[in-house]
């Protein structure tokens, strides 16, 4: 049988200014965690397609999107810009 592969992406492109839109096909269940190039966590929500980074100073970040089911995960660099 085929299974239907959900897809987690970025919808914006970089620089990001004040929202990061979240694109995930289906019904996937995830966290979506923001770092610093540090490794500090800076933000953390669970199935939310919008971050708001507003507050953030510019920089590069790391979002890591991570499936709950599954455990798969994607990791994408964000730029803020202003």
């Amino acid at each position: 049988p085929l299974r239907r592969q959900r897809q987690m992406c970025i919808r914006d492109r970089n620089p990001v200014v004040e929202i990061i839109n979240i694109d995930i096909s289906g019904d996937l269940k995830y966290t979506a965690k923001l770092y610093d190039l540090r490794g500090k966590l800076i933000i953390s929500t669970t199935n939310q397609t919008k971050i708001s980074i507003q507050q953030l100073p510019q920089g590069t970040y790391l979002l890591e999107i991570k499936s709950l089911v599954s455990g798969k995960q994607v990791v994408e660099r964000i730029v803020k810009g202003y």
